[in-house]
């Protein structure tokens, strides 16, 4: 083998080992220019949410099982807390019950007239017993002078003790009236109180301000087998997200966030206001039905446009969750 032959042999031989090591490096530095992809990078978090309002959907009842007479407000209608809602058939015989009431007040006040009356009696058993007490006195006094008989003394005494047996009658007669009358009136007092229950029981009222989302009885209908209407605060909405376990970790109150849905014109934005404690089974699918049985964390969005929202209570959409502040 030639000098010349040797010498071209060893530089392809160096171009060739260039070449590999910056093709070597060149590898490298795209694999360190990769970022590791997981859920620690992501920016934003998708999850499938209803419409909610503050406190949630309230299904308002019964507190007993009777027909309704009366609705007395209509879908849509704004009520206070405590507003009449509706009125049960048995008001009307609870009216009664409850008057009926008030007059064994009226009848227990009148008791203690009856008290003085027999005071009045023992003033005068008591008189009559200091008189025979006295004439006692007298007979013996006569007897001893030789002025009047064993006998009147016998009569005067036999006297006496039906005085203070008088007496004891009357001061019994009178400790029966005191306490019949406190009885009485502690009995009416609850009597009076156990027939307003159950007629307040006839009016069933608004357990909290709102909206009356939708009637569910009808005039005629039995109450206590279901509730009678719903009511939500919807001067307040609330997305509900149902965020994945696996992925709750990434999710803190105060993240920015946005509900969206085909029913509406543009995304709502908000804010997480309160992320859930308990892990439970989702109940939002969307057209997913693939989507059963995930292992889900409740999510509570304020919303910042309330406006647009109040009229769609448990409209289903998706809630992008800002993980990290957008730039």
């Amino acid at each position: 083998m030639t000098t010349a032959v040797r010498r071209g042999l060893l530089l392809a031989g160096s171009v060739a080992l260039g070449a590999l090591v910056v093709s070597l490096r060149g590898g490298a530095a795209r694999v360190a220019r990769t970022p590791a992809s997981g859920p620690a990078d992501r920016a934003t978090l998708v999850a499938m949410a209803r419409l909610e309002p503050r406190g949630r959907v309230v299904r308002v009842s019964a507190a007993i099982d009777d027909v309704v007479a009366r609705v007395l407000v209509a879908e849509g209608d704004e009520v206070a807390a405590g507003q009449p809602l509706a009125e049960l058939r048995s008001r009307p015989i609870r009216e009664t019950d409850y008057d009926a009431a008030k007059l064994k007040v009226a009848r227990a006040a009148l008791q203690p007239m009856d008290a003085e009356a027999q005071t009045s009696q023992l003033h005068i058993a008591e008189a009559e017993l200091d008189d025979a007490r006295g004439d006692v006195k007298r007979q013996t006094d006569l007897r001893n002078e030789g002025l009047a008989s064993g006998r009147n003394v016998e009569e005067a005494q036999l006297r006496l003790r039906r005085a203070e047996e008088g007496v004891a009658r009357a001061q019994t007669v009178l400790r029966q009236l005191r306490d019949g009358a406190v009885l009485a009136g502690r009995e009416a007092d609850v009597d009076v109180r156990g027939a307003a229950a159950r007629l307040e029981q006839t009016i069933v009222r608004a357990p909290s301000a709102g909206t009356v989302l939708r009637l569910l009885v009808r005039p005629g209908e039995r109450a206590g087998a279901q509730p009678i209407l719903e009511l939500g605060a919807t001067r307040q909405m609330y997305a509900v997200a149902e965020v994945p376990a696996a992925d709750i970790r990434l999710v803190k109150a105060g993240q920015r966030a946005r509900f969206s849905s085909n029913a509406l014109a543009d995304p709502i934005d908000g804010e997480v206001e309160q992320v859930g404690l308990m892990i439970s089974k989702n109940d939002i699918f969307g057209e997913d039905a693939g989507n059963a049985r995930t292992r889900v964390f409740e999510v509570r969005v304020r919303l910042d446009d309330n406006g647009r929202a109040l009229a769609y209570t448990n409209l289903d959409g998706q809630v992008q969750i800002f993980v990290v502040p957008t730039p």
